[in-house]
């Protein structure tokens, strides 16, 4: 049950950060977490996932973070 709880708690963290903007912190989210592909897609509408795939100007992310997040999202 606690595992059902902390996804749920995951999944409106990630999504307050995408409605805010903050995309960065949405990726470290699924990064950190280690979120299987097919459970963000559940979670993401497609114009969300696109935005995340995509580089975003003045991020400090490293480019590996990013090539996985977008085969993350490629997997889907």
């Amino acid at each position: 049950m606690s595992t059902l709880i902390n996804l749920v708690g995951t999944r409106l963290e990630i999504q307050e950060h995408l409605h805010n903007g903050n995309l960065a912190a949405a990726r470290n989210l699924i990064t950190n977490r280690m979120l299987a592909p097919w459970r963000v897609a559940k979670w993401l509408t497609p114009a969300q996932q696109a935005a995340l795939a995509a580089p975003l100007p003045n991020e400090p992310m490293d480019q590996p973070k990013r090539e996985v997040t977008q085969l993350a999202l490629e997997l889907v």
